[in-house]
């Protein structure tokens, strides 16, 4: 019984088969994850595993208090921001007719000036000429030429034109400072109406930031529907009704979407030692 005992057989040519198994996932070849913007609870869901979706379909909606709230909120301040532009550059446009009326003012005060200096200036020509005359009379008077009443008459002639020009003068210096004033005035003119343009570009560009936060919070709230971005079918589905999703720091994977089922490929980690000695054939 201990004997060995052999099996026999005639030699000849034969295959020799060397099978690996491995383990691994048959998956889609084409595949899409779905995930969400915004952070919020889920409030419905619309899919399954193995549903059917199109393109556009809802696949699942966050509770939208929040988004609505915070979009009424800033359609508010938007409206808020508008009316106080609007109210800045209404208040602009009176102020450019303001320094346009003031530059009237301050020409027409400069001209009363130039016309004071001409009075002042031939009121001196008039005490000039009557302060010769009188000269001349004086002279004409001691020989005899002229009468009395002619020197009376020209020397009340030059106290007159004295009287005119000291008149002149303090015209002339009235003129000065209400030029002087008006000019003034189209400075604090100018410079209201460029306080108002300030205000009114301020007014601008907080309407336009508010117009940015009301367009941010409308976006939210239309990101608050998820929705499919293919046609295809539901494969992996990663929340509940109630769950709460949070899309702080990256975007979590709600569903997986295959875009069909015909295409799949398996995803195996194969050895080194089994992979060297196959070849082509």
């Amino acid at each position: 019984a201990a004997a060995p005992r052999y099996l026999t057989a005639p030699v000849k040519y034969a295959n020799i088969n060397a099978t690996i198994e491995e383990t691994g996932t048959v998956i889609p070849v084409d595949e899409v994850s779905v995930g969400t913007q915004v952070s919020g609870t889920i409030a419905t869901l619309s899919v399954d595993y193995n549903s059917i979706v199109h393109k556009g379909e809802t696949l699942a909606t966050l509770d939208p208090t929040s988004f609505e709230a915070a979009t009424t909120q800033a359609n508010a301040a938007l409206n808020a921001a508008d009316a106080t532009a609007g109210a800045a550059a209404a208040s602009a446009d009176p102020s450019a007719a303001s320094i346009r009326s003031a530059d009237a003012t301050a020409m027409q005060a400069q001209a009363n000036t130039n016309a004071a200096v001409a009075a002042v200036g031939k009121a001196q020509a008039q005490v000039a000429l009557s302060h010769a005359t009188i000269l001349r009379d004086q002279d004409l008077l001691s020989k005899g030429y002229i009468s009395q009443s002619q020197m009376d008459t020209d020397t009340a002639a030059n106290s007159a034109n004295i009287a005119d020009l000291r008149s002149a003068t303090a015209a002339l210096a009235a003129a000065r400072a209400q030029a002087v004033a008006a000019a003034a005035q189209r400075d604090a003119t100018v410079q209201q109406h460029n306080a108002s343009t300030f205000q009114a570009s301020a007014a601008t560009a907080q309407s336009q930031a508010a117009q940015g936060q009301a367009q941010q919070a409308n976006y939210n709230l239309s990101k608050a529907t998820i929705t499919s971005p293919i046609d295809g079918i539901v494969v992996s589905r990663a929340v509940s009704v109630g769950q709460t999703v949070a899309a702080s720091f990256s975007t979590p994977t709600l569903f997986v979407i295959a875009s069909s089922l015909k295409d799949m490929e398996v995803d195996v980690s194969v050895s080194e030692a089994d992979v060297g000695p196959l070849k082509s054939g």
